[in-house]
């Protein structure tokens, strides 16, 4: 985000809009794994930290997210490397399967061919992948970040009809992508790995999109009835 996007002319919101944005990219961040994300880097333990504590009282709802950032703040260097190695083994395609499918498109049965409408909402907002990340684009932490993609875009526009299609694709990706698969994620993650780490960041991640499903819900059915 650059200074120059600051168009909404009501601070408060801008600064809820920012919320909103970094909390999807913090998830982002955490569930995209040594593929899409440096997690060598120190700055992508200490930046998750940072985000996650200017952002969550900034939200215009309330959230909480101080049992995950507990646990980030008790991790040491050993245990950093730990979490990137158990990323592979939970989520990622092994000898026995895939333990928790972190792509949509290995979660359900219910998701199968839905790969196609998620690639029409990236190309109708604009959202470019990389191409090493191309096939992939069902990926969790590429949806996490989409949505933060799109609360850029509501952020940077001044026409209220842009604002409020860029709103329309939030609630609607949430409920048509995340929603549809994330809930089972998270309910396999607590069966299987109830006391480690990805499974408090996942069941964290679910109920900040739930929360902020809940919130986009208010806000156009508040526009709708203007």
């Amino acid at each position: 985000m650059t200074e120059n996007a600051l168009v909404i002319t009501n601070a408060a919101t801008s600064e809820q809009l920012a919320a909103r944005a970094a909390l999807y990219q913090v998830f982002s961040n955490l569930l995209a794994g040594s593929d899409l994300a440096d997690m060598d880097n120190p700055e992508y333990w200490s930046a998750t930290v940072d985000m996650l504590e200017a952002g969550c009282p900034a939200l215009p709802y309330d959230f909480s997210a101080s049992e995950l950032l507990s646990a980030l703040t008790k991790l040491d260097s050993a245990a950093q490397q730990t979490i990137k190695a158990d990323y592979s083994r939970f989520f990622e395609v092994g000898s026995d399967g895939v333990k928790l499918p972190i792509r949509e498109e290995l979660s359900d049965a219910k998701t199968r061919g839905k790969k196609e409408e998620l690639v029409r909402f990236y190309d109708y907002f604009g959202y470019k992948l990389e191409p090493e990340f191309q096939w992939q684009p069902d990926h969790l932490a590429l949806q996490l970040e989409f949505v933060s993609f799109l609360i850029e875009g509501q952020w940077s526009q001044t026409a209220p009809e842009k604002q409020e299609s860029q709103l329309l694709g939030q609630r609607d990706f949430c409920q048509r992508q995340l929603l549809s698969w994330l809930p089972t994620l998270a309910d396999k993650s607590q069966q299987q790995i109830a006391q480690h780490f990805y499974n408090q960041t996942l069941q964290s991640c679910l109920r900040f999109v739930q929360t902020d499903f809940a919130w986009l819900q208010q806000q156009l059915a508040a526009l709708e009835n203007v």
